[in-house]
């Protein structure tokens, strides 16, 4: 994708396919860090901290927040987005 307005910004994709043929992307890197790095390490340090039921309701309140902030940006007056 190309913009005048912003940065280049180059990343590596991982992808692989599954055993039903599809081709998916499993990681992004981005200046040799990868995603699911530093997701893995966020989630063992907050499991080491707390319960699972912690986690997981962190990240469904981050999700609804996430969701709402999106929805409310690209609201049409008269149209349900979300």
């Amino acid at each position: 994708m190309r913009s005048d307005s912003m940065l280049n910004v180059y990343l590596d994709l991982l992808v692989k396919r599954g055993l039903d043929g599809q081709w998916r992307t499993v990681d992004v890197r981005f200046q040799g860090i990868a995603y699911v790095a530093i997701k893995k390490y966020m989630y063992r340090t907050a499991l080491q901290s707390g319960p699972v039921a912690a986690l997981i309701d962190t990240l469904r309140e981050k999700n609804v927040q996430f969701f709402s902030e999106l929805c409310a940006r690209h609201a049409v007056e008269g149209e349900k987005l979300c």
